[in-house]
């Protein structure tokens, strides 16, 4: 469940991470999502650059492409080094199973760059699977692609992505059922679950404690909290162990 929660400041952010001990966040800038992807990019670079603790994830839209073209973004993503993406195509005009989703899909690929998006953005208004969703997986298999927000009573759906799809991974922070780590792990494993908190629209002290006091092993938890991001950032696949302790 959404917490209602004041937006934090940049300059509240690392306040925020030091209170909680987290040491590594992947962050989006809000304004990137909201009104200009190009400035809100620009805002979160400058800001990552003076903080080693934030993992830039850039918002890619068809503004780029439209403004400066695909091959623009490619090479600032290159010299940038993003490792992650976002895309949030119900809020910035076009959708899930569209051309320009599939070419940002394909730039992933050709860069290697994984791609965050959230569980609104595969379903639709009336919380039914988007098929766009389950081809964009098939379509792209070497695009690992992380689900955010899964909500509560939905976990037959991420069961499925998990089931059929290697390149799927997602976080739990507002997947709430009891034992939602332990069933999950149970049927399928811990090497494609990540901890989020859903900052800064959730405080994550529920986060936290919902892995803390998981029934699961040690190694799992470890997993989860960092080792599978790690990961991701050095490169490996589902069912690797490389960055993990």
């Amino acid at each position: 469940m959404k917490q209602d929660v004041e937006p934090l400041l940049e300059n509240q952010v690392q306040d925020e991470l030091h209170y909680y001990d987290i040491d590594r966040v992947i962050a989006y800038h809000g304004t990137a999502r909201s009104s200009n992807p190009m400035y809100g990019n620009e805002r979160l670079l400058d800001y990552c650059r003076s903080n080693q603790s934030m993992i830039p994830c850039m918002v890619v839209s068809p503004h780029y492409k439209y403004v400066h073209g695909w091959s623009f973004l490619e090479d600032l993503l290159v010299k940038e080094k993003i490792q992650f993406i976002r895309i949030f195509p119900k809020e910035q005009g076009y959708t899930l199973g569209s051309k320009l989703t599939h070419e940002i899909f394909g730039m992933a690929e050709k860069l290697g760059t994984h791609m965050i998006i959230d569980y609104e953005e595969i379903t639709s208004s009336d919380d039914r699977e988007m098929p766009e969703f389950d081809r964009l997986l098939s379509d792209f298999p070497s695009v690992q692609v992380i689900v955010t927000a899964f909500r509560h009573r939905r976990n037959m759906m991420m069961y499925s992505y998990l089931e059929n799809h290697s390149n799927f991974y997602t976080e739990l922070s507002l997947c709430d059922n009891w034992k939602a780590y332990e069933q999950a792990i149970d049927r399928y494993g811990s090497d494609r679950i990540l901890w989020g908190s859903n900052m800064p629209f959730n405080k994550p002290g529920s986060a936290i404690t919902m892995l803390s006091y998981a029934d699961i092993s040690e190694r799992d938890k470890e997993k989860i909290a960092y080792g599978n991001l790690q990961r991701l950032i050095e490169g490996g696949g589902e069912g690797s162990d490389k960055g993990c302790r």
